[in-house]
């Protein structure tokens, strides 16, 4: 019975790998965009692996409008809320999460696109406007806020943001064939529960990567700046090519 049993668990083992190598192998047969992501947007950190190096890149990504927040919210037309399917949902205002109906979805990545200048030209002129009225309540904290805000949006904080989302994959696609900066990836999308046309972004399936030893040689002895060039495969899954030192622009 004993020996039974390993059987059985070598089988299991040998089909879950199997089933694993194969998913790999089939989302990297193509390369469906490859993108230059710099420190802003993967990373560094560290796990507990005694068969692998240790370290790992996680991604950094954000939703227009987003600011401060850390809310990945994304707003959509009623079309698209009939399309996805969240257009017969009950909106339960000020109560998080409460009966939301979530599903995978295809979304589109840009970096450093419109949606990223768009939050930058925001708050210029937000801060403007806070210079304007000096005579406002909390003046100068609020100017200051801002300053801050503006200076990491500009110089550390991610410029990868979700900019749509769809069950086609195929008409994302289609927008990142004339765009260098964009690719598509699968993620956990809900309707929020204020009664707009918002989207709750909760996760994406490409969020980070254990490097192996080969790889991560040379991240130790990289500076604090330094860029990845990733790889985005047919599943819409990524993988790290190349670090590097950040090249000054």
């Amino acid at each position: 019975m004993r020996k039974q049993l390993l059987i059985i668990g070598f089988l299991l083992l040998f089909i879950t790998n199997t089933f694993i190598l194969a998913h790999v192998v089939y989302n990297r047969s193509d390369e469906v965009v490859t993108i230059t992501l710099t420190e802003r947007e993967l990373r560094k950190s560290h796990y507990s692996a005694r068969e692998n190096s240790g370290q790992s890149l996680r991604l950094k990504w954000r939703t227009p409008g987003e600011g401060q927040s850390g809310y990945h919210r994304l707003r959509v037309s009623d079309e698209q809320l009939q399309e996805l399917g969240f257009d017969d949902q009950v909106c339960h205002p000020g109560v998080y999460r409460k009966h939301r109906k979530e599903k995978e979805a295809w979304v589109l990545m840009e970096l450093a696109g419109e949606a990223y200048h768009n939050d930058i030209i925001y708050l210029e002129e937000k801060l403007k406007e806070a210079k304007d009225n000096p005579d406002k309540t909390n003046h100068q904290i609020s100017v200051g806020r801002i300053k801050t805000e503006l200076n990491n949006l500009k110089k550390s904080d991610s410029r990868l943001y979700v900019i749509a989302v769809s069950d086609n994959k195929e008409s994302l696609e289609k927008r990142v064939a004339a765009k260098k900066n964009q690719f598509v990836t699968r993620g956990i999308i809900g309707k929020s529960n204020n009664c707009n046309n918002e989207l709750v972004i909760g996760k994406l399936f490409i969020k980070q990567w254990h490097l192996p030893r080969r790889i991560s040689a040379g991240l130790a002895a990289l500076p604090e700046q330094y860029q990845v060039e990733l790889a985005i495969g047919k599943l819409g899954e990524g993988w790290v090519k190349q670090l590097q030192k950040k090249k000054t622009d």
